[in-house]
């Protein structure tokens, strides 16, 4: 599987959380960055039923990966 051009830590801490769930919630969000320059949010409680859904920052529009892999697949990671 190729996996976009973050670095390996970047990706490995992403996966940390999306899929391994290792973080504090201290707050509701976390913030995302993707390749393109996009920003998004996801909450916290969405990593933790394993609901995938992103806004972006810039139009409130919603998009929901069906996997963390297709999330990292589409240039996203954790800031």
């Amino acid at each position: 599987m190729d996996t976009p051009n973050w670095s390996e830590y970047t990706i490995k801490k992403t996966y940390e959380v999306l899929k391994e769930h290792n973080f504090t919630p201290l707050l509701d969000d976390f913030h995302l960055k993707n390749l393109d320059d996009r920003e998004a949010s996801i909450r916290a409680k969405d990593i933790l039923t394993h609901n995938y859904i992103i806004t972006l920052l810039s139009s409130g529009e919603k998009i929901q990966f069906s996997s963390a892999e297709e999330l990292v697949q589409a240039g996203w990671a954790l800031d």
